[in-house]
């Protein structure tokens, strides 16, 4: 498919020659563009295939399905392009020359006065006997006034001139077709469309002559002002003028539509795919393949991987690029009817991978700027916080020189989000970051970035720029009433000696709250608007201090059996007279298998809680218990945790009675694997600090054991040792004892002087000084 772009003035030419742009001033008929990028942005225009600007002398094939127009002197000076206005207040006036073009009505001293516009577009670039697939009109709104935004778009059925001798004015205004070619509706500032297909189509068959079309409002009766105003050709800036375009197919022509990579930004490590739907107008493709190249000299051609037949989508594999790199590919094919074409040279570049203390650490003695500054990186984060929803800071791990902005991401985010970023470094007002994303993937939710705990010193150092940080004991100078939208306070430290700027940003969700009276501590990033500001996200970020307690754990209590059932309760307090804390998280912990949090939502002043957790089974075992309470502006953390020691075991037997246990390992009846002259046992602490019984059997054996009490089970240690001297093993004479920490002490026996010691969490011996 073909896309004509007919515009009412030529681009300038003459681009200054830059990265991405070309310089046309000496362009040939039929020769191509093959980076025309964003030297001007409205004229060249997405489609969804090969794009034929033709104007004047120039016609342009441009690159990524764009197209874009160009002349020889700046201006179209062929009579083929024409607009102007006409106004019934001033009959005989001609305004072919104005930069906007008038449509509306208007009362001068009670009457009522018609604006009208008419535009002239030369088509003869367009082949004959063609059949268009669609046309648009394209004009940009200037301004409006008043409501009535409803015009219409007429056929002129008489020739007129734009300026000059016999221009056309209100009075020899030519003559329209009775009904509308199409109404449209003013939708707002910015580019406004009428579909015009069908009346083209007839002037490129000659069906009617084309003079071209005249706006005028729909409604040109009601005693009341209304106008609008678009942008004519004469306009200095040549990004708002209007321009038609025209979709056609020609016999015999290969088309390249859709042309797309996936990923549209890769970094190093990524394969690449290119597709795209390649087809020949009544004809039959024979070859294509994709040429991909790192500079544009030697080419590596490759051949789809698979076809659609469906659309014709063709897709090509291009492998994995290195950073540094700039990768350049483009598609040829030709057809069985001699037709061939090869897309414009499509170029990415492969960035570099930077942690975000690679982007923003810089030697603040030399300088406070990144030294990154204008390079296209590619970098990870979480995102910490924002200014607005597409504004946000991100960081990659807490403390000095993590934390990045990023500046007018395309896409919202939530504090919390894992991202990919592509973009360029810059620095704005002081502040390094990342803008205008080229590329941006969210590819997780819900992380979490440690605060970094700073004093306002810290806080104003270029290493501490967008990181997520916390600061305590601060309050608002002058405070009362409720944090406003887009306002500056000044946050001072607890006893005022030193103040910085806190911003709080429209998106902040703590708009409209109370600003607290007394010391909260603050977490907020730090942003740079003119010197450093404290940018605080939520009503979370701003705690009040105060002094909050675990009072009492009510359950369970010290003792219980195994498989009974308990609900974990404690009590916890507010110690403040005067300040109420909100969203308070409590926790209880029974041992390595039970934790569990709890968030009371609101604690007064001297006010008690008592929580319940989640019902709990008992299992054997001495366990420790734990109910605390954590709230990070709570100036004494030493009442914060109540602790306590649970035994959970069968009922003990009445005193004076005996119960067999189980007994240590042994292979039944086997009397040499039995526990005889030698054998010891002694009281010492597991590796967790719970009672339990160490055993050896002697008669010549090295075993060693562990008795748990709550468990009845025994467990085998690492064997004692032989004696070093005599290689002789535990006999009569062996005595163990331990310290009650983590060391058993052993004599060998045996008629040696050996001496040992037991290292309770290594499971280790070791030889000490032999016994005198």
């Amino acid at each position: 498919m073909v896309r004509i772009l007919v515009t009412l003035l030529a681009l300038v030419v003459g681009i200054q020659a830059a990265p991405n742009r070309v310089d046309v001033a000496n362009l040939a008929v039929g020769e191509e563009i093959l980076e025309l990028r964003d030297a001007y942005a409205r004229h060249y225009y997405e489609g969804n295939g090969r794009v034929r600007a033709v104007i004047s002398t120039a016609q342009v094939n441009a690159p990524e399905g764009r197209g874009g127009r160009l002349g020889t002197d700046g201006r179209d000076s062929l009579d083929f392009a024409a607009d102007a206005w006409v106004y019934e207040n001033t009959p005989t006036t001609n305004n072919g020359t104005n930069l906007a073009n008038r449509v509306g009505r208007w009362l001068v001293s009670g009457v009522l006065r018609r604006y009208r516009s008419f535009i002239k577009l030369d088509l003869s670039s367009i082949p004959s006997g063609v059949t268009l697939d669609a046309c648009s009109l394209n004009l940009r709104l200037y301004t409006w006034n008043y409501a009535d935004t409803f015009v219409n778009l007429h056929r002129v059925t008489e020739d007129w001139i734009e300026s000059g001798t016999g221009s056309v004015t209100w009075n020899n205004q030519p003559a329209v077709a009775a009904e509308s070619t199409f109404c449209l509706e003013v939708s707002g500032f910015g580019w406004n469309s009428w579909p015009v297909t069908e009346l083209v189509q007839d002037w490129v068959d000659e069906t009617y002559d084309n003079y071209g079309f005249r706006l005028s409002l729909v409604d040109e009766t009601t005693m009341a002002n209304s106008q609008v105003y678009f942008y004519s050709k004469d306009n200095t800036d040549l990004t708002r003028i209007p321009y038609l375009i025209v979709w056609y197919q020609m016999p015999g022509e290969i088309i390249v539509a859709g042309l797309d990579r996936t990923p549209a930004h890769p970094v190093s490590g990524e394969d690449i795919l290119v597709s795209a739907r390649v087809w020949a107008v009544e004809a039959t493709i024979d070859s294509i393949d994709l040429s991909y190249s790192n500079d544009r000299v030697e080419w590596t051609a490759v051949e789809p991987d698979s076809v659609n037949p469906a659309d014709s989508t063709h897709y090509f594999s291009i492998p994995a690029q290195d950073a540094g790199d700039s990768l350049h590919y483009r598609i040829f094919a030709s057809s069985e009817a001699d037709g061939e074409y090869t897309t414009p040279v499509q170029s990415v570049y492969i960035p570099f991978t930077y942690a975000i203390s690679e982007i923003q650490e810089c030697d603040t003695l030399v300088s406070e700027v990144t030294p990154k500054l204008g390079e296209y990186v590619h970098t990870r984060g979480i995102v910490t916080g924002f200014l607005e929803p597409r504004k946000f800071y991100i960081a990659d791990a807490a403390g000095p020189w993590n934390g990045l902005y990023i500046y007018n991401a395309y896409q919202t985010v939530s504090v919390g989000d894992s991202i990919d970023v592509i973009g360029p470094v810059a620095e704005y007002q002081g502040l390094t970051q990342l803008q205008n994303p080229a590329r941006f993937d969210v590819n997780g939710s819900n992380r979490a970035v440690e605060t970094t705990r700073v004093t306002f010193d810290e806080a104003r150092l270029e290493a501490y720029e967008n990181v997520l940080v916390r600061l305590d004991s601060v309050r608002i100078v002058n405070a009362g009433g409720n944090f406003g939208s887009n306002v500056a306070y000044q946050c001072a430290t607890f006893d005022y000696s030193d103040t910085m700027t806190l911003y709080s940003t429209a998106n902040s969700a703590f708009v409209g709250t109370p600003i607290p009276d007394g010391a909260f501590t603050l977490v907020c990033n730090i942003g740079d608007y003119n010197g450093r500001q404290l940018i605080p996200r939520y009503t979370g970020d701003i705690t009040p201090i105060a002094d909050l307690s675990t009072v009492a754990i009510l359950a369970p209590g010290v003792e219980m059996e195994p498989g009974e059932k308990v609900t974990p309760t404690a009590v916890f307090r507010n110690n403040d007279p005067a300040t109420t804390v909100l969203n308070v998280r409590v926790s209880f912990r029974i041992g390595g298998f039970y934790q569990l949090d709890r968030f009371i939502d609101e604690l007064g002043p001297g006010a008690e809680d008592t929580v319940e957790f989640n019902e709990w089974t008992a299992i054997s075992g001495v366990h420790p218990v734990r109910a605390f309470v954590a709230f990070p502006a709570d100036p004494d953390r030493g009442n914060d945790t109540v602790a306590m020691t649970l035994t959970v075991a069968e009922v003990i037997p009445e005193p004076g009675q005996w119960s067999e246990v189980a007994p240590i390992p042994a292979l039944a009846g086997n009397r040499r694997d039995m526990p005889h002259r030698g054998a010891w046992l002694a009281v010492g602490p597991d590796p967790d600090g719970t009672p339990a019984i160490y055993a050896t059997k002697g008669n010549k054996l090295q075993n060693f054991y562990r008795y748990d009490v709550m468990a009845d089970s025994w467990t085998e240690l690492a064997p004692a040792p032989m004696d070093p001297t005599r290689n002789r093993p535990l006999r009569q004479g062996a005595r163990g004892a331990s310290d009650g920490d983590n060391s058993i002490y052993m004599v060998h026996g045996n008629n040696t002087d050996a001496f040992w010691h037991y290292d309770i969490a290594a499971n280790t011996w070791s030889a000490l000084a032999d016994v005198p």
